[in-house]
């Protein structure tokens, strides 16, 4: 059952119908490819480019047309009619044209709902600039975190382990020329093996802290983002309201 449920969740996350088979695990992940560009850059792409926005703006527009059409409430409502009535005698009489036309009286009624609708137009262009500057923090945040994690990296890399290595080999050459003991050299062989595991929790966390990137900026997974660089581990504006 609990197969059948994560099944299910899968097919609805990849938007298959029903019935569809899920396609196999790669064998493989390819390496997520990180973007180079400026945290002001990237933080625009994610604002042109997340679903949240876009509907905020679909929203927008929506209480927009709702304020135009309380607008038009204030104009009278013409409206042309015809008629054949029989009732009279005279066949000339019969034929009628006239000119129907709908008097806006109640003004304050009126004033209200155009108001109303005013308020929801700014209300939803708040609503949306809030959005945009959530998603600008949340992108500066996560591009922050990805610059730390090729830090540590880098220190990993280039420091940690080559001191390790360096400390293996004046340990191993101590031990053969009895300058020090073997628990020296299995202290130097376990700094060096410490020093690789750290190395490989920080490709990992290099790797989360690209996607974490990649989702704030609301790229489809599998789908690199332009003027993209590998990372280390592998060689509407404001809506405003209108009157």
């Amino acid at each position: 059952t609990a197969q059948k449920v994560s099944a299910a969740q899968l097919a609805a996350l990849l938007h298959l119908g029903d019935g569809a088979a899920i396609p196999p695990l790669p064998e493989e992940l390819p390496a997520l490819l990180a973007p180079s560009d400026p945290n002001e850059t990237l933080a625009e792409r994610a604002i042109s480019d997340r679903p949240e926005l876009h509907a905020a703006d679909a929203r927008i527009d929506a209480k927009r047309a709702a304020e135009s059409l309380a607008r038009r409430e204030f104009f009278p409502d013409f409206k042309l009619v015809g008629a054949y009535d029989t009732f009279w005698e005279l066949p000339d009489q019969r034929p009628f044209v006239g000119l129907e036309f709908n008097v806006p009286l109640q003004i304050g009624r009126r004033r209200a709902a155009l108001e109303q609708a005013r308020a929801e137009t700014e209300q939803a262009s708040l609503e949306r600039q809030a959005a945009a500057d959530e998603i600008r923090a949340e992108v500066e945040s996560a591009a922050e975190r990805l610059r730390e994690s090729h830090h540590l990296l880098a220190i990993t890399r280039d420091r940690m382990i080559p001191a390790a290595r360096d400390a293996l080999a004046a340990a191993r050459a101590g031990y053969e020329t009895g300058a020090t003991e073997f628990r020296d050299l299995i202290e130097a062989e376990r700094a060096l093996r410490s020093a690789e595991l750290k190395e490989r929790s920080a490709v990992a966390d290099e790797s989360r802290r690209t996607g974490e990137l990649l989702a704030a900026l609301g790229v489809p997974p599998g789908a690199p983002p332009e003027s993209a660089t590998p990372p280390a581990t592998s060689p509407h504006a404001n809506g405003a309201s209108h009157d």
